[in-house]
């Protein structure tokens, strides 16, 4: 899928991030109003099962930011879709999630512990498939995994696939750099997150 930027600027990578090109670049996003719009295509519909990953560069001192989604949120027991994101608090300092939403059927998300170290590229990534388990993945191993299972299936939403900002409103912008932005309409294996996280290696 392509996307179209909005204000979002490539940078040069700086060597510390292993993940495909070494020479490869990133979408610096500046946490205002800069984000990418991949549209409504149907292959960003995933209904039993989802994996979404990424290599992030957080500075984590925005409270609330998107990495990619899918997303709704329509009330706080009615949510739609899909979202990898990130959050800071001066309890829990920064963290990364992943949601997933029936809308008014429901939702589970998953939040990293402990605290994310900012400031640092992390390849992240979450995962779910019907009447499992929300599971989020950090630099390549098992983070946390949801209290409990959810059926599903995802209802998907009109909004458009977003990177850098949430779906459904001009709201909670990404402040860092993200690259490399993969969505798949099955669970990787844990083995299969490690080896991206590695850059194949």
């Amino acid at each position: 899928n392509n996307g179209t930027r909005y204000g979002a600027t490539w940078v040069g990578n700086d060597g510390n991030r292993t993940w495909g090109n070494p020479a490869s670049w990133a979408l610096s996003f500046d946490g205002i109003d800069d984000y990418v719009d991949c549209g409504t295509g149907a292959s960003l519909n995933m209904t039993t099962a989802v994996t979404v990953e990424a290599w992030v560069y957080w500075e984590g001192d925005i409270k609330k930011g998107v990495v990619a989604n899918k997303y709704d949120y329509v009330s706080d027991t009615n949510r739609e879709g899909y979202a990898l994101k990130s959050y800071y608090t001066a309890t829990y300092g920064s963290q990364i999630g992943f949601e997933v939403g029936s809308g008014a059927s429901g939702y589970r998300d998953v939040w990293s512990y402990p605290a994310l170290e900012s400031g640092t590229w992390h390849h992240v990534a979450g995962t779910w498939s019907m009447g499992d388990n929300v599971r989020l993945y950090i630099d390549g191993f098992l983070n946390n995994v949801s209290t409990g299972t959810f059926a599903g299936p995802i209802v998907n939403t009109t909004y458009p696939f977003q990177i850098g900002k949430e779906s459904d409103w001009f709201g909670d912008f990404f402040r860092g750099m993200i690259d490399e932005v993969r969505v798949y309409n099955r669970v990787l294996s844990s083995e299969e997150i490690r080896s991206n996280s590695q850059g194949g290696r």
